[in-house]
C-alpha cells in the first residue's frame, strides 16, 4: 500500500518498506497539513490581490464617472451661457422693435400681441427664467435648438 501527496516535482510518496506504514502516518500527516496551510495561505493571498484589484478598478471606473460628469456639466453650462446670451439678443431686438413701432405711432392690437408673443419666446429660450410656453413644450429644451456643433463646443 502506498499514499502519494502532491503532483509532479513536489509530490511525496508515502510506501511500507524499512518502516511500517503506521510509524510513517504521524509525518505523512504533518506534510498534508503543511501542504493546507500553504495552500490557504495562498489563497488567501490570491484573494486580497483580487480584492485590491477590484478596488483598484473600481476606483478608476468612479473616476471616469467623475470626469464624465465634469465634462457634461461644463458641456451644460456653456450651452446655457450661449441660450443666456442669445436671449439677451431676442430681448434686444424685441425692444428695438417696438420702440420702433412705437416711434410709427400707437402700437397695434397685433403688434402688442407679437411682442407678448416674442417676450414669452425669449423667457422660454433664457435658461434662468425658461418659462414654459403652450406650444413649445413638445420642441422640448431649447438646448435642443441649437446646432449640433453649438451644443458640444
Amino acid at each position: 500500500m502506498s499514499f502519494r501527496i502532491g503532483d509532479g516535482y513536489f509530490s511525496k510518496d508515502l510506501k511500507e518498506g524499512k518502516h511500517k506504514l503506521e510509524d510513517l502516518l504521524p509525518k505523512f500527516l504533518a506534510k498534508l497539513e503543511l501542504i493546507a496551510i500553504e495552500d490557504r495561505n495562498s489563497r488567501l493571498v490570491r484573494e486580497e490581490n483580487q480584492r485590491k484589484e477590484q478596488a483598484e478598478k473600481e476606483l478608476i471606473r468612479l473616476r471616469k464617472k467623475q470626469i464624465e460628469d465634469e465634462k457634461a456639466a461644463v458641456l451644460e453650462m456653456i450651452s446655457h451661457a450661449r441660450l443666456i446670451d442669445e436671449a439677451a439678443h431676442m430681448r434686444k431686438y424685441i425692444k428695438a422693435k417696438q420702440a420702433r413701432l412705437r416711434f410709427d405711432g400707437n402700437l397695434s392690437e397685433d403688434e402688442k400681441k407679437w411682442l407678448r408673443w416674442a417676450r414669452k419666446r425669449a423667457d422660454w429660450y433664457d435658461p434662468l427664467v425658461m418659462e414654459k410656453v403652450r406650444g413649445l413644450i413638445d420642441i422640448g429644451s431649447p438646448v435642443d435648438l441649437l446646432p449640433d456643433k453649438q451644443k458640444n463646443n
